[in-house]
């Protein structure tokens, strides 16, 4: 230890004189120091026969310096007593050798470091950090076809806030619980740039900084990730060991260095994917139940002339697709749902992708397409008894594996209305 200051604490320093005799004495701590004046710590005072002197100390006026010593380092106070007499004319004094003059230092309120400089040993410290894995909603635990990773990316940031540099061994672990059994598996966190040992990366001290390693397709994690396919990792957790002032740094002048009360050292996991990801032959398939509530009774849908069905699809996502829907009827204990209605009534609807910026490939306005469905005669009661409607998007792929920008809060959204035109006082 080179230096070290206090934050709060009280230390008593006692001067005790056990001699038939009046004295003088004086306690010095070599390397105990005055932070105002720069002066060393000296108590000084004469004490009568069997008297003693008890002194209060506030240790946070000073700091322990032992650069003013030779050798500079180590982690003791180096302190000397001196006792002088005092003239007491023709008295005499008789000395044993059972008395003594003594100085201590007393234990007070319990001392709070401020601040230490010096040197620790290579010390190891256990890091098991977490987060949450992308929030990729609906449309991508329902969507199905063939994936493909551009610049998916995971930082992890590890930041020592003042103190020793610090090497590092760790593990990144993803799971998902969307599956049974729980999909659980890990990638090896690597240095943060090609200088450092393959096994252990390092990380220095700052304020207000901190070491981010990037885990991306060049480290493997394209293919990590496509182990938890279809689904994501919905959890990632860091583990393995941080080990301050290693064995590489212990020695060098890098090993000495200062720590404060207010020191941290943290891991944090920042999972952010600006995800392009390449879908062939994609489709996104979902059946949505109807309110069984808001059919007519057969009185009125007689009386309708005609109707038409109109469905708005509004497309949050920067993907061109096909479209198409049906009309199912109730599904029943002994037979499946019957298809009433086709959506168009042939073929497909293309639904024109989001335009995007260009600046980072990120959706800037929603598309939105309308699909209108005609009804007469027997399409009418069709229309009445669905009980829900099952819709399919085909993903339009330009050529092979394409690359497109999505993120969590895009989305698809399906509007249904219809107008009907009713007969007044239909004759029997």
């Amino acid at each position: 230890m080179q230096q070290a200051t206090f934050r709060q604490g009280v230390i008593s320093a006692a001067l005790i004189n056990n001699l038939d005799m009046n004295v003088g004495i004086y306690l010095r701590v070599e390397n105990l120091v005055d932070i105002s004046t720069g002066n060393k710590f000296v108590i000084q005072q004469t004490l009568a026969p069997r008297d003693s002197f008890v002194f209060p100390v506030a240790m946070d006026a000073l700091k322990i310096d032992t650069t003013i010593l030779n050798p500079p380092i180590g982690t003791s106070l180096k302190f000397s007593v001196g006792i002088s007499s005092v003239n007491s004319g023709s008295q005499k004094s008789v000395v044993s050798k059972r008395d003594f003059v003594r100085s201590e230092l007393r234990a007070g309120q319990p001392l709070v470091l401020k601040s230490v400089t010096g040197r620790i040993k290579p010390t190891r410290i256990a890091i098991s950090s977490g987060s949450s894995g992308p929030r990729l909603n609906e449309a991508f635990t329902k969507l199905q076809g063939n994936f493909a990773f551009d610049s998916v990316k995971l930082a992890l940031n590890l930041g020592v806030s003042s103190g020793f540099p610090t090497d590092y061994n760790l593990r990144v672990i993803a799971m998902t619980r969307k599956t049974t059994p729980v999909r659980m598996d890990s990638i090896y966190v690597p240095p943060a740039s090609s200088s450092q040992p393959a096994n252990r990366g390092i990380m220095y001290p700052g304020l207000n900084q901190s070491t981010q390693i990037v885990l991306d397709n060049s480290s493997g994690l394209n293919v990590f990730l496509a182990k938890f396919f279809p689904n994501f990792p919905d959890t990632f957790i860091v583990r393995g060991d941080l080990r301050m002032n290693p064995p590489s740094v212990f020695p060098t002048n890098q090993g000495l260095q200062r720590v404060d009360d207010t020191s941290k050292v943290y891991a944090s996991i920042d999972t952010y994917f600006p995800l392009k990801l390449g879908i062939t032959n994609g489709v996104l398939i979902d059946t949505v139940s109807l309110d069984s509530k808001q059919t007519f009774d057969k009185d009125f849908i007689t009386s309708v002339k005609q109707g038409t069905m109109y469905l708005q699809v509004t497309n949050g996502l920067p993907l061109q697709m096909t479209f198409r829907a049906a009309l199912l009827g109730r599904l029943t204990p002994t037979s499946p749902r019957d298809t009433l209605l086709r959506i168009p009534a042939t073929g497909t609807k293309t639904i024109q992708a989001a335009t995007v910026n260009t600046a980072d490939g990120t959706v800037r306005d929603s598309s939105v397409s309308l699909i209108t469905l005609n009804l007469t005669g027997p399409d009418l009661d069709k229309f009445n008894y669905a009980d829900a409607m099952w819709f399919r998007f085909d993903i339009i792929t330009a050529s092979g594996v394409t690359t497109v920008k999505i993120r969590d809060k895009d989305f698809i959204r399906i509007l249904a209305s219809a107008n009907l035109v009713y007969q007044l006082n239909k004759p029997k």
